[in-house]
């Protein structure tokens, strides 16, 4: 649990610094972002997202992020030109989803909002774009999600993307290779168990890391994650959801691995976002 609140407290950090307007410089043009958000409340159901909808610049570059924004709220894209409306039909569309969803749950366990003694539970759904990275070649942006159903605890999930200001693309995956190898599996081996061992005064034998995980095969078979990896100024980040390969309790498991330990496994577009200005010439 120490590790999932350590993630969303350095997430949240993030959103409540990146507040008004930033341009980020792709070599030819700016792109510009603003901070937009919407929120709808009533004493059953809270949505509440904000996000950074990018309002001008290359037109692959503008159109990739705000496609992203858009599967990501499942908005609608006819709105792309209006950043505000868009997100403002998400959060309605959400509201809507969530108000229905609860009444079913009223109805199935014949529960009565007029009798205080019945169970009324409140649903909410928290959605934020931000920042993470950006360099002359990249832009890495996080989004954190929060929902809360009425149950035991609510689910969150995290997740990062990266756009090359060279073409304008969403990358993912693409940006590594030979991901099936053993050396690969590996390398995510010792990411994992660098997130567990964390705070911890000693090495984790075997048998305890194993025992943290829920994992078909053990430490012999580890899965990728099901989020795509993202590019950060010290390596290729890492996150695997809740109970993807854990229990609730361990969080959500991340981590970074250097770019000098990652290196063979670069595709040659993600060696040509990390270069530096030294590098190119």
């Amino acid at each position: 649990m120490k590790h999932c609140k350590a993630l969303l407290i350095i997430v949240l950090a993030v959103a409540l610094s990146a507040c008004g307007r930033f341009s980020f410089f792709n070599g030819q043009k700016e792109l510009a972002l603003d901070s937009i958000g919407a929120e709808i409340n009533d004493s059953t159901v809270f949505v509440g997202l904000h996000i950074f909808y990018p309002t001008d610049g290359p037109a692959e570059l503008v159109k990739s992020v705000r496609q992203y924004i858009a599967l990501e709220l499942r908005a609608d894209t006819a709105l792309f030109a209006d950043g505000q409306a868009l997100i403002d039909g998400a959060a309605r569309q959400e509201f809507e989803r969530l108000k229905a969803q609860r009444s079913e749950v009223m109805a199935d366990f014949e529960l009565d909002e007029t009798d205080e003694f019945d169970y009324h539970p409140s649903y909410e759904t928290t959605f934020d774009i931000t920042k993470l990275a950006e360099t002359d070649n990249y832009l890495t942006l996080n989004t954190m999600s929060y929902e809360f159903l009425g149950g035991a605890h609510g689910s969150t999930f995290v997740s990062g993307a990266t756009f090359s200001k060279l073409t304008g693309k969403q990358k993912g995956w693409d940006l590594l290779t030979d991901t099936e190898s053993a050396a690969f599996r590996q390398l995510i081996l010792r990411g994992i168990r660098s997130y567990f061992e964390d705070g911890t005064e000693e090495p984790l034998s075997d048998e305890d890391f194993e025992g943290m995980l829920q994992l078909e095969h053990g430490l012999a078979e580890v899965p990728l994650p099901q989020a795509p990896p993202y590019l950060m100024p010290d390596g290729v980040a890492f996150v695997y959801q809740q109970y993807e390969i854990a229990c609730y309790a361990a969080g959500l498991p991340s981590f970074t691995i250097s770019y000098d330990d990652i290196r063979p496994f670069l595709s040659p577009e993600a060696v040509e976002l990390i270069a530096t200005p030294q590098e190119k010439k």
